[in-house]
């Protein structure tokens, strides 16, 4: 792994040198679309080979942020970006005119930011890695481990009485709405990780096991469907293809599913902005609407009777779904804003992400970073939040080496955090996946926000992850012990561990 992202990062650096040599000439039109189609073309190659190398050395490594964070910068980096090269005329007319709109030269800026971002992060995940890494020898099971199945069931059991008890409910205006606690969000997540590894125990006993994965599964996916929110419908889907991939070790087959999720992804757009909009028209929120109101919304989609599926896409002359991949704009504008009117202060009250909530109830939202960043954007006063990314709130707020040293700082947590679910995974300690789907979410998600939020905002959250789910493990691999006859205690530890094959 050390040496698949010591490639990627020599290679993402060679490119940063040349897009900044490219940054100091000015261009002809046809030179620019030419130089702003091949740098995220090569971020693509770069990010995808060097991320296949890995995954192919090392299948667990498709748990961390350290791969996940490539799979980034082809996303959100490289085809994103396109959009500004091969959209349609419609597409091409709403991102060249209005506040949105940004220059060629600004474009390739945004590519320079991007690449020198992206080698900070690289460089902060190997300077980690190479000072602390633990060989595979030192990461071997030693102990009484909890079983897949034991964890699976840890994760479905509190995570659908969270999600269908608690946020369903006030989601789809079952109880009375009401401000939903963040740390019980991302617990609602635990039942995607239990069906994780569902899947993963289906692809490799099959049976039973298979069938029960695929009666759970399909309405507990209908449900995110409901909720018309694109990334509820991709960390659905993406984490029990990453489960059964750990089952099968199918690269291929996991490559397939991947591409037609992101098909999946794109197409989402326009039926998420036509179901939003029906829920505005119904309940005057998208978060008011009943059961039976989204049910009714689903089924006409679906079904054609209010506008099929296949038609709202087709409606989508802007390509709606390629634009949200897109942050070029956001990061112009940021650069534009400290190139002509010096640094912002957004990440100033850092210290405050560190307090939890139930100490200082008082304690402010930093919602209004998106809230100001969009008035800054459209002078348009309202909650629509948009997000700046990492490395363009880095340079808004102290210039090119804010870049830099933000970058590796966040690099050398994902080192660690790599590093750590490595250790654990080659274990088969599957207990600590809510933490480290956590650090995968902010390699994957997360750096298109705000560093007080997308980085420092996250810490919190993955070392509590981290402390509670030890003192789970310690809790129930001691009743294990104390409840087990003393004839059986080494069939049952004989049982729990990792098999060769794995």
């Amino acid at each position: 792994m050390i040496r698949n992202l010591f490639h990627a990062f020599l290679a993402m650096s060679v490119l940063t040198v040349l897009v900044a040599y490219a940054c100091s000439f000015t261009w002809s039109k046809i030179s620019y679309d030419t130089i702003n189609t091949v740098v995220p073309v090569s971020m693509i190659g770069i990010s995808m080979w060097f991320g296949y190398k890995i995954v192919k050395q090392e299948p667990y490594a498709i748990w961390t942020p350290a791969l996940l964070f490539l799979g980034h910068v082809a996303l959100f980096r490289g085809i994103g970006p396109l959009v500004y090269v091969f959209s349609n005329a419609f597409t091409q007319e709403k991102i060249r005119y209005g506040p949105w709109s940004i220059s060629d030269t600004e474009l390739l800026d945004t590519h320079l930011l991007n690449g020198l971002g992206t080698s900070s992060i690289l460089l902060g995940c190997l300077l980690f890695l190479v000072a602390f890494a633990r060989p595979k020898s030192t990461a071997l099971p030693t102990g009484p481990r909890i079983s897949v199945m034991q964890a699976a069931v840890c994760f479905l059991v509190p995570g659908a009485l969270i999600r269908y008890g608690v946020v369903i409910p006030n989601t789809f205006g079952i109880t009375p709405a009401f401000l939903l606690p963040g740390f019980l969000l991302k617990l609602s997540f635990l039942v995607d990780i239990g069906f994780a590894l569902l899947a993963f125990l289906a692809v490799r006993q099959g049976g039973a096991v298979k069938t029960i994965f695929w009666i759970l599964f399909l309405p507990h996916y209908f449900t995110l469907f409901l909720e018309f929110k694109k990334s509820a419908l991709m960390i659905g889907a993406i984490l029990p293809i990453i489960g059964a991939y750990m089952g099968n070790r199918d690269i291929r087959r996991m490559a397939l599913n991947l591409a037609l999720l992101s098909v999946v992804y794109i197409g989402s757009q326009p039926i998420v902005h036509y179901a939003r909009a029906e829920l505005n028209e119904i309940s005057g929120s998208i978060f008011g609407a009943s059961f039976s109101q989204r049910i009714e919304i689903a089924s006409g989609m679906i079904f054609g009777t209010t506008g099929s599926i296949d038609d709202i896409i087709a409606e989508d002359e802007a390509q709606s779904g390629w634009l949200r991949l897109s942050y070029a704009a956001n990061q112009a504008i940021a650069m534009r804003n400290y190139d002509i009117a010096g640094p912002t202060d957004t990440i100033k009250s850092v210290w405050q992400v560190f307090i939890p909530r139930f100490i200082w109830p008082e304690k402010p939202s930093f919602i209004y970073l998106g809230s100001d960043f969009y008035y800054v954007i459209t002078g348009r006063d309202t909650t629509v939040l948009v997000g700046s990314t990492i490395h363009a709130d880095s340079y808004w707020n102290y210039g090119w080496w804010g870049v830099v040293f933000i970058g590796v700082a966040i690099g050398i947590f994902f080192g660690f955090a790599s590093n750590l679910a490595l250790i654990f995974l080659r274990r088969h300690e599957f207990i600590y996946l809510p933490a480290i789907m956590l650090s995968m979410d902010m390699a994957m998600r997360q750096l298109n926000g705000w560093v007080l939020t997308g980085f420092f905002g996250q810490l919190p959250f993955y070392f509590a992850f981290l402390a509670m789910i030890w003192i789970l493990s310690q809790v129930i691999t001691r009743l294990a012990k104390e409840t087990a006859p003393p004839q059986s205690a080494s069939q049952s530890m004989s049982h729990s561990a990792p098999s060769k094959a794995s």
